[in-house]
């Protein structure tokens, strides 16, 4: 699902803008660097410089998800791996 994410908002039927796909690029880095700790839109919003409006709408965009709903579903994608990995490895 993760991987898909930069891949669907290229084939976003809308002109491409530059600007909000390096937004967007910065501020899923930063969920992926900082999924562990507690987040909230305005610190999302803080590091790509806009409001947390805007950044909903941008995610909304990009991902047809709010911007915590995507936190979330990263974690438990995270943790599904994690689950997984620890469970294969013969004890």
């Amino acid at each position: 699902m993760f991987e898909s994410v930069i891949r669907d908002f290229k084939k976003d039927k809308h002109p491409v803008d530059y600007d909000e796909i390096e937004m967007f690029h910065t501020v899923l880095n930063y969920v992926y660097s900082h999924y562990a700790e507690p987040l909230t839109v305005q610190q999302l919003a803080v590091q790509i410089m806009t409001n947390k409006n805007q950044l909903t709408d941008l995610f909304k965009k990009s991902t047809n998800m709010a911007p915590i709903k995507f936190l979330n579903e990263y974690r438990l994608y995270i943790a599904q791996n994690l689950i997984i990995l620890y469970t294969a490895v013969p004890g």
